[in-house]
């Protein structure tokens, strides 16, 4: 009679004991928090894991070399301020060509998106280099390029349509920039306003069609305003008389390890 008593306890303890304390792969209809809590984790598990995959799909570093230099560029899916493009590249070697001018100064560029001339001439010259873009993505990215090869660059935001004055600097750089007819007017009110204190102005297109409403801007004010092969003047800011150099890049391709941005190529 007490073994039965006993039995009947047993099965009751049993029946109302706190359902966590049961084995976990048991199901139960009534009570699913421990399956709750284990989908729960592996969900931020996999969430984590996707977004690492994605963030190393949409992120790449390009080795470009520079004469006898190999400079790192980050680049990132999305706009073009976020994206590597061939007229930086040829700018960059046509400075190699005249870094000796550069020692010592104040360079910036402006447009400068992912800054493959600032890195440049940050690591071939001792000019103090400032590279500014109204996109804060291509800035970042230029910081972190910057600082994984121990370059030292100065960012800052610049809208060069804005009313603002440029920043204080003696050489002013520029690469297909011209993507529209209010950007290529500020370009040209720019490189006027680099002469006109003095200093010098180099920009790079490869032929966008607003290049004419730049070179109008420019002729208004009594400048040539011819855009001349890298390989025809790649001395030609040597001369102290020489303040605006325009440069022509041929032949521009695909360069971006990242799909070619629709916005730029319509434009």
């Amino acid at each position: 009679m007490a073994d039965c008593f006993e039995a009947q306890r047993l099965a009751i303890l049993t029946q109302s004991a706190p359902r966590r304390s049961r084995l976990p792969n048991r199901l139960d209809p009534f009570d699913c928090t421990l399956c709750a809590a284990h989908l729960h984790c592996l969900l931020a598990r996999l969430r984590s894991r996707l977004l690492e995959l994605l963030c190393r799909a949409d992120v790449a570093t390009q080795e470009v070399v520079i004469g006898q230099l190999r400079i790192g560029v980050l680049e990132r899916r999305g706009a073009y301020a976020t994206r590597l493009w061939q007229s930086s590249i040829t700018l960059s070697r046509w400075l190699a060509s005249c870094t000796e001018l550069l020692h010592e100064k104040t360079v910036l560029e402006v447009g400068a998106g992912t800054g493959l001339c600032s890195l440049f001439l940050a690591r071939a010259t001792s000019a103090r280099v400032l590279a500014s873009d109204t996109s804060e993505a291509g800035l970042a990215l230029l910081r972190q390029s910057a600082a994984s090869q121990s370059l030292h660059v100065h960012t800052l935001r610049f809208d060069i349509c804005s009313e603002d004055s440029l920043p204080q600097c003696d050489w002013m750089v520029a690469s297909d920039l011209l993507y529209t007819p209010q950007l290529a007017r500020s370009l040209a009110r720019r490189c006027l306003e680099m002469v006109g204190r003095g200093g010098h102005a180099v920009v790079a297109d490869p032929g966008r069609p607003t290049r004419r409403v730049f070179q109008a801007v420019l002729e208004e004010q009594g400048m040539r305003a011819a855009f001349v092969l890298p390989a025809e003047h790649p001395k030609c800011i040597s001369a102290s008389s020489t303040q605006l150099v325009l440069l022509h890049i041929e032949n521009e391709r695909h360069v971006s390890m990242f799909e070619t941005c629709p916005e730029v190529v319509e434009g």
